[in-house]
């Protein structure tokens, strides 16, 4: 049985809003397949990517605009669980980021755990 859920992270890259909805298709061993799109400077894109679970971080590929990228890493922290759950730094284009999951959107991710 494949794992599949939805994400959405938004907040800015430099001072330019920033964010995403993508569908995580799970592949096994820790990968998944990424699918939605990515919208940056009011400008919408499809995209696609990848995610890697690893013990203590969760890593983010994601392609968009022919030939961007969007690269990011979640690093899992026993004293700040949350926030290090919740806070994706990015680099697109050599421009830092920082995108977040809003917490009010929590039953909604949750609930595409358990949907087909």
């Amino acid at each position: 049985m494949s794992v599949n859920f939805s994400e959405t992270m938004s907040g800015v890259l430099g001072s330019r809003p920033l964010s995403f909805t993508v569908r995580a298709c799970g592949e096994g061993g820790g990968y998944f397949r990424l699918a939605g799109t990515l919208d940056l400077d009011g400008e919408r894109w499809p995209c696609e990517g990848a995610l890697r679970l690893r013990p203590g971080s969760i890593r983010y590929r994601i392609r968009f605009a022919t030939c961007r990228e969007l690269a990011g890493q979640k690093t899992l922290s026993l004293r700040h669980p949350l926030r290090s759950m919740t806070t994706l730094p990015v680099v697109v284009d050599g421009e830092a980021g920082q995108l977040r999951f809003d917490l009010r959107e929590l039953p909604a991710f949750l609930w595409t755990w358990v949907r087909p």
